[in-house]
């Protein structure tokens, strides 16, 4: 039941045939050096040569049926790259658009039908390669969005990922010139064109490839600049795109920015961060152990006084980590890294501004200027006993209590909150905004001390008073206005 339907000269094997249905007859282009436009009814004698190809112009390009029509792209020689629209005859062909010239041997449109549009990537010699879209007409071929503003490629010639429709969007990889290649959407209007998620945050590419759609999943393969080229998928349809809980993020002011924390010890050991939520804006991490808190981390609405939402961060682990925060809503994303042996305090009042995240991929932590400590004896207590201004670390051994000063020179004591046997922390003007966390860690068995770390996310000044119950020893820690730290203090009793 296998025959010929024609003889050609030529190998497929130089120049694929492309066939493509339109109704009942298949497009194809011969395998010959012209690489003329063939058509077929299924039958020998249907079978004949619909356009002559030329020597001087290009092979017919990517063949797609739309409204019942044939549309492709051709080189025009001395003209440039060209989209046509025809019904199989040379009367029937007509030129809606032509293109940069240089376009042509060097890229693919990756045309693909998108309701009342068939939607492609072209040059037109003024914007680079860019998604544009045709209802058929040469009035209706136009430019969707200049992603990447003036000539350089937002979607790259030859390097061009298909679009992916899902529902009612369609998917792909774009580069806009801030946020290197990355995962994009278009309901084929320029409004409705954006980034999905910055993954490789700021100017690094993910490079997300293979789109593939499957069930309420988008799967892809990108580079978030942490673990390398790996799979990933996206989740459609799924509230507004509003950040989900789970155990390895945390999901703050309003469920509007994800947070991730990824970290690697001394020994090379990597694994992600436990988020556990602490109020609607600030959450903490822990790595190794439920009781042991390593980051704290909380993000603030700062429109109203500079435009931008603001994250602060506190640590209270000096290994390598790296702590990412991403805005649902605009898919960008901000990225914070401690080195190893590291401990910062960051108040990023700048993060998330009306565009976005700024352009900076990494936002590495300086180590603070060395806190202010004072030592005094008084007289052995013999336990902490919990107070509103008070909290008992190391099963009641450790007193601690804050003092603050604002920007005003208003004072006041911070009010403690119990979250482990080791760990507290205090706000100072509403309960909602933790202000600095502290834990008590007994490291006798290493150094025969106890050791004090705290990390701070605000830069009013304050005073962190610890005493040892049990001996009288008193630190007394001194945070100057402006400074926001975070404090190792590994000999501190």
């Amino acid at each position: 039941g296998t025959r010929a339907l024609a003889t050609l000269d030529g190998n497929f094997d130089n120049l694929e045939p492309l066939f493509t249905r339109v109704g009942a007859i298949v497009f194809f282009r011969s395998p010959r050096v012209d690489g003329s436009l063939w058509r077929t009814d299924g039958t020998p004698q249907g079978t004949t040569v619909a356009l002559h190809g030329s020597l001087v112009d290009g092979p017919f390009e990517d063949l797609v049926a739309f409204g019942g029509t044939l549309y492709f792209f051709q080189f025009v020689n001395g003209e440039g790259d060209a989209l046509f629209r025809s019904d199989g005859t040379p009367a029937g062909t007509v030129r809606l658009q032509t293109f940069n010239e240089g376009i042509y041997g060097n890229s693919s449109h990756v045309p693909v039908v998108y309701g009342n549009h068939l939607v492609f990537v072209a040059d037109d010699g003024v914007h680079g390669p860019e998604p544009w879209k045709t209802d058929g007409t040469a009035a209706g071929t136009v430019l969707i969005r200049d992603i990447f503003p003036g000539e350089p490629a937002s979607v790259a010639g030859f390097f061009a990922e298909p679009f992916v429709q899902v529902g009612g969007q369609l998917y792909f990889t774009a580069d806009d010139g801030a946020h290197g290649a990355e995962l994009w959407e278009t309901d084929a209007t320029a409004a409705g064109t954006r980034l999905v998620h910055d993954l490789n945050p700021g100017a690094a590419a993910s490079n997300p490839s293979d789109l593939t759609w499957v069930g309420a999943h988008l799967y892809f393969a990108a580079d978030d600049g942490l673990l390398g080229y790996e799979p990933w998928f996206l989740t459609l349809g799924s509230g507004g795109g509003l950040c989900q809980a789970a155990d390895t993020h945390l999901c703050l002011n309003g469920g509007r920015y994800r947070v991730e924390a990824q970290w690697k010890d001394a020994a090379g050991h990597i694994g992600d961060g436990h988020g556990v939520a602490l109020s609607p804006d600030t959450g903490y991490f822990w790595f190794f152990s439920p009781t042991n808190v390593e980051a704290v981390l909380k993000v603030l609405d700062g429109r109203p006084l500079n435009g931008h939402f603001w994250v602060f961060y506190g640590a209270l682990s000096n290994v390598e980590y790296s702590l990412t925060v991403t805005d649902t809503q605009s898919g960008l994303t901000r990225r914070y890294f401690n080195p190893q042996g590291n401990l910062a305090s960051v108040g990023d009042t700048s993060a998330f501004g009306p565009r976005g995240a700024h352009a900076r991929s990494l936002a590495t932590a300086a180590a603070p200027p060395p806190f202010i400590a004072q030592r005094r004896q008084v007289k052995a207590a013999g336990a902490c006993t919990p107070s509103s201004s008070r909290l008992c670390l190391d099963d009641g051994r450790f007193a601690v209590e804050a003092a603050w000063k604002d920007f005003a020179g208003h004072t006041g004591v911070g009010t403690p909150v119990q979250l482990t046997v080791d760990t507290g922390y205090f706000w100072f003007f509403d309960s909602s905004n933790v202000e600095v966390m502290l834990k008590v860690l007994d490291g006798r068995g290493v150094n025969n001390h106890f050791w004090v770390f705290f990390g701070a996310l605000s830069n009013v000044e304050y005073t962190l008073t610890v005493t040892d119950t049990a001996t009288g020893a008193v630190k007394i820690y001194s945070n100057p206005s402006g400074r926001f730290a975070s404090v190792a203090d590994t000999s501190a009793f």
